[in-house]
């Protein structure tokens, strides 16, 4: 596979919005988290390459969710079932994104 292509400052172009897969994305987050400002952070990166529908839960809205979540955010669950949570990477992400595909 060939590398995508870079802008002058060696920073990746991203494709065309017709050409990116559409993802949705449920980020389970609560302010305060620097985990999850990360996750944010990789999420918006990966916008690049897929078009990401992301709906921001924060769960300290719910108990339940609070409940199911609090010790595993942040946690951001691809439509398809993939899920990643806690110390989420670049590499952890983009595997979820494309295991729905």
């Amino acid at each position: 596979m060939s590398d995508p292509p870079k802008n002058p400052d060696g920073a990746r172009k991203a494709a065309p919005p017709g050409e990116r897969p559409v993802r949705h994305v449920a980020f389970y987050t609560k302010g305060g988290c620097h985990l999850c400002e990360h996750a944010e952070e990789l999420l918006e990166d990966a916008q690049a390459d897929y078009d990401l529908r992301i709906t921001a839960v924060d769960i300290t809205t719910d108990l339940t969710t609070f409940a199911r979540y609090r010790y595993e955010i942040p946690v951001i669950v691809v439509e398809g079932g993939a899920i990643v949570s806690g110390r989420i990477d670049r590499d952890g992400l983009r595997h979820a994104l494309e295991s729905t595909a």
